[in-house]
């Protein structure tokens, strides 16, 4: 159930490493999916989970993209806060957090580690995860812990 699709990621005939963005849709494709088989009473995380879309990459020259940055960071942007958010509580966390890295090899930004820790020591589940597998187990792991 879910995953990447290799065959979707082909350029020129070469099979290309997916992108951070093929395994969060796929995490999301996973997400919806165990919602819809389960029923959302007794897998409501579809409801609390959500994208922050930190890594986009804006059109334009690099003038106009400041400009626009810049109206970003005045509305709230923060640079390094977690791409994927879940807002149920388990255990003894408000709620998870997730940076999520294509693999091993991705780097994790100084800010990105800021933020992860800010959110640990402010009592959510912060993890700093490497593609699809890691990301599921992680929320699997989250989910397994008994409600507050």
């Amino acid at each position: 159930m879910g995953g990447i699709n290799y065959k979707r990621v082909r350029r020129v005939g070469v099979v290309s490493k997916p992108k951070e963005s093929d395994h969060q849709a796929a995490y999301f494709g996973w997400l919806k999916t165990v919602f819809v088989m389960l029923g959302p009473e007794r897998h409501p995380l579809w409801n609390f989970a959500y994208a922050i879309p930190n890594g986009t990459m804006f059109a334009g020259d690099s003038r106009q993209r400041a400009i626009y940055m810049n109206s970003l960071k005045k509305q709230g942007f923060k640079v390094g806060v977690s791409d994927v958010n879940i807002d149920l509580p388990r255990g003894p966390y408000h709620g998870a957090r997730f940076e999520l890295k294509r693999d091993k090899t991705s780097k994790v930004s100084e800010e990105q580690k800021a933020w992860c820790g800010l959110m640990a020591r402010a009592g959510y589940y912060a993890r700093i995860v490497c593609g699809y597998d890691e990301i599921v187990a992680e929320t699997r792991n989250y989910l397994s812990m008994n409600r507050s």
